[in-house]
């Protein structure tokens, strides 16, 4: 697996921890939210 530069972040809200439900080649997971870098991206915003 490549990888890559992404950014999360760990959000409370309601006293409770915010997470993303994802499923991908038949595995289920939470993640924070957050994103990456594609290919060829810069990092100047």
């Amino acid at each position: 697996m490549d990888k890559r530069k992404s950014g999360r972040a760990i959000v409370i809200f309601d006293e409770q921890i915010v997470s993303m439900y994802r499923e991908r080649e038949g595995r289920v997971f939470y993640t924070f939210p957050g994103g990456g870098m594609e290919a060829g991206e810069s990092e100047d915003a």
